[in-house]
């Protein structure tokens, strides 16, 4: 039994090595190495139409709108520009990103004066989504709203108009209010796809 036993053994071991022995391959590997990942970050940039240099923000304290009576309007004309590194290209939203103060003065003009963002060179009362966002009250631009000029292509500029108006059959209540805090935002969002 003993002599059977060490024979199955050297046996196996035997087959173990002829098979071993068999499927031995020989191997080698290739790399690319210092390879570099960038990913692109978008970059959307505002100035003032006439303006010496875009910015991620432009302060226009002291260009106040004129004093407005029903009927009238007044504007700001800025430019945007897609900065971004990489193919990045926009939707273009904005909206007043806070209530401004002080809040009497906010809640008696929020529903009355209304407010266009519109493609210079173009009509603020054009009904094409392309050329005007279409007049909205204050308290609508709380909210995103999408503008005009998209797509904003990468590298690419735009010239928008943002009009402020009190409308012909405006209460007396709005008179003599006034917000001086008032900030208005423009986003750009990817636009994903082909």
């Amino acid at each position: 039994m003993r002599k059977v036993m060490s024979g199955i053994l050297g046996l196996t071991v035997v087959v173990g090595l002829v098979v071993g022995a068999a499927v031995a391959q020989f191997n080698d590997s290739a790399s690319l190495t210092n390879l570099a990942l960038t990913i692109g970050s978008p970059d959307l940039l505002i100035k003032l139409t006439g303006g010496p240099s875009f910015l991620q923000e432009v302060n226009i304290a002291g260009s106040l709108f004129d004093t407005l009576v029903p009927g009238e309007f007044d504007e700001v004309l800025f430019e945007l520009l897609n900065n971004s590194a990489g193919n990045i290209n926009f939707s273009l939203t904005g909206k007043i990103p806070v209530e401004p103060t002080p809040t009497d003065d906010w809640n008696a003009l929020k529903d009355e004066i209304e407010c266009v963002v519109y493609l210079q060179g173009f009509s603020p009362d054009s009904t094409e989504a392309s050329e005007s966002s279409g007049w909205k009250t204050l308290n609508t631009w709380l909210i995103s709203q999408d503008l005009p000029g998209d797509p904003l292509n990468d590298g690419a500029e735009e010239q928008l108009a943002l009009r402020c108006r009190v409308p012909g059959d405006a209460p007396n209540s709005v008179a003599g209010h006034k917000s001086t805090d008032l900030e208005f935002e423009v986003t750009g969002e990817q636009i994903v796809g082909p």
